[in-house]
């Protein structure tokens, strides 16, 4: 009988591990492969952020501190923390040669994304008891995202920080279930590595401090409010020490995060309109996250508002329940995200809260569901019509419109990415044949310039984005321009007109190419590839004095 009874017990165990088993069994091999597949070509550094982690990567390998060895006077890096390039400059110890160890830091972040997966599934576990399907669904949805897939062949830092606070999150629902104290050791480990892979990281310690409080645990707020003081102060200190004392031409038009938030928040705070469009962006945006083809057609709206009702539901649910660590996660990284990027991509900053965004979106529908049953019979057949109405959109949005895109989004990125990759290792070898080592080059491309040819670098033609947006005619300044090839003897200036997808390159380009024309004694052409890239040699003698030097037909 005892026999029978272990039997039985042996069967249920096992009977409860073949959901998972199955589900991990059919999605994870699937999209390792599709990770491979968004990893294996050889291109990197042309997002520009990703050029600035491999540099630093370098700096770190070369034992030069973490600073922007592709800039001149090599200023100290204060915009990125440094996990990121720290964990890259282990892989040029593998491989110190460029670009033949981009593969290696490209399967990095495949790997990441491989190991989110299982992490994902436990955080749903930990959070609900759904049956085989609408895990199925969540782990798919999440697995062969768009977003996702794409970021996972990326030397970005996107994947790697996912990785590592929903890590934190899970250890840290382990803690409020078990109250197990190596769980919250652990989760606070992990955030502090979230945050120096990515500022934003800081939203896990809010979070945290959250929790406690509405536990009215007041002595354990007082000690996780101290950890994130001695924790964070260091990299804030370090960005205020260490901010670099040139200007919006070179780094960006903000030192840090930190200043670049503080700024926007301070601007934007009297200007209702900017704020209720910015919101109204974000609103439209974040279901781009699970549907890429969000517009203003018909299709796409009634998506954004099914996806906007069960997401909110879910949030009021998790709030109405007594919340954990991952919806305060969640409603901080929204905050942030509101204040921290008008004009900018917002799916992007928060495509790392993706599989919390899930689990709301999720909760939200078996919610409401719940919520059908207890209403009378005449209410429910009225409205359980609208309520598979909506489920069928978003599973149409995501399933039949946002994930066969994946494939495409990927392989137009090889596309575009490839030739131009190509093309900027030809003009760096040839400035690598032709130049000084003390030459400084302009490129929009810098950190890509330094990579592959050893040249410092800078962007001549950068700076307020949102102005950008605003009057893109009017965003570069021809003194600001001049003034930097001035301020950095520049020798060279590379031009680069292989198509890209960023609308900017262009105007970036087509401002280089009048004040060429306008100076046409100061800049000879010295190397031509027809459409792909021009390389000018740069008299800084026609620049600094402008006026005697420049012949009279030019000032015309």
């Amino acid at each position: 009988m005892e026999k029978s009874h272990n039997q039985l017990n042996i069967l249920k165990k096992i009977n409860s591990r073949l959901p998972t088993s199955l589900i991990l069994a059919v999605i994870i091999p699937a999209a390792i492969c599709l990770y491979l597949y968004s990893a294996h070509f050889r291109a990197a550094g042309l997002f520009h952020d990703d050029g600035i982690y491999m540099v630093n990567a370098k700096s770190f390998y070369e034992g030069t501190g973490y600073r922007i060895a592709s800039l001149p006077d090599s200023p100290p890096q204060t915009k990125y923390p440094p996990v990121f390039p720290l964990i890259l400059s282990l892989i040029w110890h593998i491989n110190p040669y460029f670009p033949e160890n981009i593969m290696l830091m490209r399967l990095f972040s495949a790997l990441c994304a491989v190991l989110v997966l299982p992490l994902a599934w436990r955080y749903l576990r930990l959070k609900s008891s759904y049956t085989l399907l609408p895990a199925l669904l969540f782990l798919s949805a999440l697995a062969f995202n768009p977003y996702f897939a794409f970021f996972s062949g990326q030397v970005m830092s996107e994947v790697p920080f996912t990785l590592f606070s929903l890590a934190s999150i899970v250890l840290f629902l382990r803690y409020e279930r078990h109250g197990n104290k190596t769980s919250l050791y652990g989760s606070l480990l992990l955030a502090t590595v979230a945050f120096y892979t990515r500022t934003i990281g800081i939203a896990l310690f809010v979070s945290f401090l959250l929790w406690f409080l509405c536990q009215r645990r007041l002595k354990s707020s007082l000690w996780v409010l101290t950890f994130i003081f001695f924790t964070t102060i260091p990299w804030f200190y370090w960005a205020y020490k260490s901010a670099p004392a040139t200007n919006s031409l070179v780094t960006a038009w903000y030192s840090s995060y930190l200043s670049w938030f503080l700024m926007t928040a301070q601007s934007i705070s009297y200007d209702i309109p900017f704020i209720t469009r910015h919101l109204g962006i974000i609103m439209f945006r974040t279901p781009a996250l699970l549907c890429q083809s969000i517009g203003v057609e018909l299709p796409s709206v009634m998506f954004a508002v099914f996806f906007w009702f069960f997401f909110l539901v879910g949030m009021l649910n998790q709030f109405r329940r007594s919340p954990s660590v991952d919806t305060f996660y969640l409603l901080i990284t929204f905050v942030i995200v509101a204040v921290w990027s008008p004009g900018l991509d917002t799916t992007r900053f928060l495509f790392p809260a993706l599989p919390v965004v899930l689990f709301h979106l999720m909760d939200g529908i078996m919610t409401v569901k719940e919520d059908l049953a207890a209403l009378s019979h005449r209410f429910r057949n009225l409205v359980r019509p609208l309520w598979l109405i909506g489920v069928a959109a978003l599973l149409a949005g995501i399933f039949v419109v946002g994930i066969p895109r994946t494939p495409g989004l990927i392989r137009g990125t090889i596309f575009n990415s490839e030739p131009l990759f190509q093309c900027m290792e030809e003009a760096g070898k040839w400035i690598d044949d032709n130049t000084k080592k003390g030459d400084v080059i302009a490129s929009h491309l810098d950190p890509l310039v330094y990579l592959l040819s050893g040249r410092q670098a800078v962007n001549v033609a950068w700076g307020n984005y949102t102005a950008f947006l605003q009057d893109p005619e009017k965003y570069y300044n021809e003194d600001d321009i001049i003034g930097a090839f001035k301020k950095y003897r520049i020798s060279h200036l590379l031009l680069v007109y292989i198509k890209r997808w960023n609308f900017e390159d262009g105007m970036r380009n087509k401002k280089l190419s009048e004040i060429i024309r306008k100076y046409p004694a100061a800049f000879n052409k010295c190397y031509e590839k027809r459409g792909a890239f021009t390389i000018y040699k740069v008299k800084q003698q026609y620049l600094e004095g402008r006026s005697p030097a420049v012949s009279p037909e030019s000032r015309k």
